[in-house]
């Protein structure tokens, strides 16, 4: 007969490695994993932002100038874009760029999921917007979005 001790000891060790293997599987998988950016992809980006923050059109023409941007550069590109296309109330542009942006697995997809979400129910496309807000809230429930989310969901 093996004595608790051993028992438990057992128990723990693969409750441990259960634990390290399934963190590493998230970890890796994490859309809170940023990839690296090219110095110079950043720059331009950022010389975009600021122009925007001036003039609305201008950050938008040279936003949709920047080209051969590495992938990342290029999501965060389309999704200041669509803020910008959110900010003149061009709200049919700015959903066409978030739908887009839906497939990628980056850091800012639950803001891009909300915004997504948002802008359809104020366009008047609430099934599209009921699906997006429930996703939101299955796929990132500690997001500073779910309030928003859940009063959206009980107002309809």
């Amino acid at each position: 007969m093996k004595s608790p001790f051993k028992i438990k000891t057992k128990s723990l060790v693969i409750f441990t490695l259960i634990a390290i293997c399934v963190f590493v599987i998230l970890k890796t998988n994490s859309i809170e994993t940023i990839p690296s950016e090219d110095p110079t992809a950043f720059a331009q980006l950022e010389k975009a932002i600021s122009i925007s923050k001036f003039n609305l059109d201008d950050g938008i023409t040279v936003l949709e100038s920047l080209k051969e941007l590495p992938d990342y550069t290029e999501y965060k590109k389309n999704y200041i874009l669509a803020r910008l296309y959110e900010k003149k109330k061009d709200y049919k542009h700015a959903i066409l760029i978030y739908e887009k942006l839906l497939n990628k697995n980056y850091p800012l997809k639950e803001r891009v999921l909300f915004h997504y979400a948002q802008l359809n129910a104020l366009e008047g496309n609430d099934s599209t917007a009921l699906k997006s807000f429930n996703k939101l809230l299955r796929d990132f429930p500690s997001s500073k979005s779910v309030p928003q989310a859940k009063y959206f969901l009980a107002q309809t």
